[in-house]
């Protein structure tokens, strides 16, 4: 991978309903699909095509040495999330990554193998919609971020750390950031590295909810 380039747009891999209440119903199915990068582009093109229930074909790795079909699939999952779509995927964890809560603010999967039973069950007990946010002020980001189970704010306005944020939006290079700034964001737990990649983990906030504070 060149430096800074984004993640391949090899795809995931989905198929797609109308509706997860009545997606046994004729005319609910969109059938089989394959979403590519830029996902910030093509999530959203994806539920403007009527998508509301989305299933993952492949389980999604979750580990420090998770595959580059991974890391798209869980900035798929981030996207799906912040849309309000239902999502079914199947989780994978061997090294016990699933108990940082690092990914607790993405749709519950429906299994996570490798983990015990209680990691799925405190995963589907604990989230919430809007648990890690951000919102695009003039000049500013803030993130809003409740998976520690307390609310922190953080503002970023530092030049460095803005275009750091953007060029992770749908994959990148992870040593193609600042190692200062990466550093800074990875501590925070705005930042996922798995193998050479590093993807922003808040969920854009569009629409500020009345009222804010219950964010």
């Amino acid at each position: 991978m060149s430096e800074g380039s984004v993640i391949a747009p090899a795809g995931v891999a989905v198929e797609s309903w109308r509706d997860n209440g009545t997606r046994r119903l004729p005319g609910s199915s969109l059938g089989a699909a394959v979403i590519g990068s830029p996902m910030s582009r093509t999530v959203p093109e994806h539920y403007r095509s009527g998508a509301r229930c989305v299933r993952l074909v492949r389980p999604v790795r979750l580990c420090a040495d998770a595959p580059e079909q991974s890391v798209q699939s869980l900035i798929l999952l981030r996207g799906l999330t912040g849309l309000g779509a239902a999502v079914s995927w199947t989780a994978e964890c061997d090294d016990g990554c699933v108990a940082n809560r690092r990914l607790s603010h993405l749709f519950p999967p429906m299994a996570v193998h490798g983990a015990g039973p209680a990691a799925l069950a405190e995963w589907r007990e604990r989230y919430l919609p809007c648990m890690c946010v951000w919102r695009q002020g003039p000049g500013f980001v803030e993130v809003r971020d409740r998976r520690p189970g307390t609310l922190e704010i953080f503002t970023i306005d530092d030049p460095d750390s803005l275009a750091a944020l953007a060029a992770a939006q749908d994959g990148v290079a992870a040593d193609s950031l600042p190692e200062p700034v990466r550093a800074d964001l990875r501590e925070a737990g705005l930042l996922a590295e798995h193998g050479e990649l590093a993807w922003w983990l808040p969920i854009r906030i569009r629409r500020w909810p009345n009222p804010s504070m219950i964010l």
